[in-house]
């Protein structure tokens, strides 16, 4: 349609059009498939917790790796490369939902998005067991020493940032999965 037929179409349903209800008026963004508002959903709330917490523990985890690799073993590079893979993989989508529509209607309600979630919240609520009994039995001696207090303290704090990890993404989890039981049509409807 060139510029000219858009311009006869639109004088011509200017004369047809009939009055509008400025009560209910929806205001569309220019491009339709933009989605800002995902931002602001109970989803992308989740999702925005879910990388701020992972860039604060990992912040955490880089400052205190080198000092404590050596008495907690090979865990924390394990809990340190799930960290950076969950965080990234997360920033990813969310950056996907915030730019079409699309993306988040196809992609939230599907069984990748599930087992996605699924296996880190598993990571991190496993991750976080671990650490706890390696706190609490193995590393009591480091709590006792008062010299040697610091290392204690921080894997309980290491500890609490993958409960939480876990928490949110198991959050996460049951939420796809419920959008998964209902169907990509259902999911469209509530957004």
């Amino acid at each position: 349609m060139t510029v000219e037929e858009c311009e006869l179409s639109s004088i011509e349903n200017l004369e047809l059009k009939k009055p509008v209800d400025n009560t209910r008026r929806h205001v569309k963004t220019s491009c339709d498939r933009f989605n800002p508002g995902f931002l602001l959903t109970p989803i992308g709330v989740l999702k925005f917790l879910q990388i701020i917490t992972a860039g604060v523990f990992l912040a955490v985890l880089v400052h205190h790796r080198a000092k404590y690799i050596l008495v907690v073993g090979f865990s924390l590079k394990l809990l340190f490369t799930s960290l950076v893979s969950g965080m990234t993989l997360t920033s990813v989508l969310s950056l996907c939902y915030a730019l079409s529509r699309k993306s988040y209607n196809l992609v939230h309600s599907t069984i990748f998005e599930l087992q996605f979630n699924g296996l880190f919240a598993g990571l991190y609520l496993s991750m976080s067991v671990y650490l706890w009994i390696c706190t609490e039995y193995d590393l009591l001696i480091y709590h006792l020493h008062p010299l040697k207090f610091g290392i204690h303290t921080i894997l309980v704090i290491i500890e609490i940032f993958c409960f939480a990890l876990g928490l949110l993404y198991s959050a996460d989890a049951l939420i796809c999965f419920v959008h998964y039981l209902r169907g990509p049509e259902q999911h469209k409807r509530d957004i």
